[in-house]
């Protein structure tokens, strides 16, 4: 036990705190370092504050390198509006700045490598915040309930945007740098001034949710690399018009759902399945064009489109259909959909289940 308090007293004794201009900063004498340890909100009294690149204890100088987890709040500091950061610094904790209600700008450092898991969360006057080349990595929720935080630059060498790191926020466009391979379930969730995106043709898988409730996203094109449209992706979107990318073997579950704009869907040739729910209560859909691969379309798929009028189906097998409420909880609907069919074809699809009930033309 003696052995072991003797090793704490001189593990303590190799760090103290010092607080200068309202921030405490823990002065590290084994690498000559200095991390921000916390702020004393009340205390700061400038509208700008510049944290330096080093501080000076007891005759010696230290470099600051670093921010703590929850490091530098202001909460709702009515003085300081502006955050600027030196280039010493290379790592900025989780909720880092979270909170800061009345900070406008922060000036991130170029050694900046990561930002951290809410690092500017819930800072509701934030406008401004350039996204140093260094990062590479966007975490989780990063930028959440910057409700005025209107542009952001995604530097080129970003690979990684984490779960609703910019919900809520007043982005209105967004370009993805080609860097990126994959996108995170939900990354742009609840993105809800977002009205055009611009993904790259390197990104190869886009997880679930990706899109959903971005109610104002109308322009969207996807990369040609696809090779499934995932679960929710676009839910509650406004989007009217969609191509999806040759390539694509499935949409999945709720892809589409309540997109209530969405007019006109191009399918690819590839299209082997339509998940459940995919184009769920979509009732601005009035002509469906279905590739002749399609081979199956599950439960509710389609229920909801009111508006459904024409199904061009190019298939000359029926598709399976998988449930039986597909085209809407309504039965009277159906007959009402005119299904046109390949030459030759009408009578397989008058005996098939649901397409039996429509009124079935054969195309020349």
């Amino acid at each position: 036990m003696f052995i072991a308090l003797a090793l704490l007293s001189c593990a303590f004794a190799q760090a103290e705190d010092v607080e200068i201009d309202g921030v405490r900063y823990v002065i590290r004498f084994y690498d000559q370092s200095a991390a921000i340890d916390r702020t004393i909100a009340d205390k700061v009294k400038s509208e700008t504050l510049v944290i330096p690149e080093k501080v000076t204890y007891e005759d010696e100088e230290f470099t600051v390198t670093e921010i703590f987890d929850k490091g530098l709040p202001l909460g709702s500091n009515q003085v300081c509006t502006k955050i600027v950061l030196p280039n010493t610094i290379t790592k900025i904790g989780t909720r880092a700045f979270s909170g800061s209600q009345n900070v406008k700008e922060i000036v991130l450092p170029n050694s900046l490598k990561t930002i951290s898991e809410g690092m500017c969360s819930l800072c509701s006057s934030l406008e401004s915040v350039v996204i140093p080349e260094s990062v590479t990595e966007i975490y989780g929720s990063a930028f959440m309930n910057c409700d005025k935080l209107a542009s952001i630059n995604i530097p080129q060498g970003v690979t990684y945007i984490g779960y609703n790191a910019f919900f809520n926020t007043a982005i209105k466009e967004l370009t993805l740098p080609e860097s990126m391979t994959s996108i995170a379930q939900g990354a742009l969730r609840g993105m809800g001034k977002l009205r055009k995106i611009t993904l790259p043709n390197s990104i190869t898988e886009i997880e679930g949710s990706t899109f959903g409730g971005c109610q104002r996203l109308r322009s969207v094109v996807l990369p040609s690399t696809l090779k499934t449209i995932p679960a929710r992706i676009f839910i509650g979107c406004a989007i009217d018009t969609i191509v999806i990318p040759e390539g694509v073997r499935y949409i999945d579950r709720n892809a589409f759902e309540s997109c209530r704009g969405l007019k006109h869907i191009v399918f690819p040739s590839t299209l082997v399945a339509i998940g459940p729910e995919a184009f769920k209560d979509c009732p601005a859909i009035e002509t469906l064009e279905l590739p002749a691969g399609l081979q199956q379309i599950a439960s509710w798929a389609l229920a909801g489109c009111v508006g459904l009028k024409t199904i061009i189906n190019h298939a000359a097998t029926p598709q399976k259909i998988d449930g039986l409420q597909v085209f809407y909880n309504d039965e009277e609907q159906v007959p009402a959909i005119t299904l046109m069919v390949p030459k030759g074809c009408a009578d397989t699809y008058k005996k098939a289940v649901w397409w039996g009930g429509m009124q079935i033309v054969e195309m020349e």
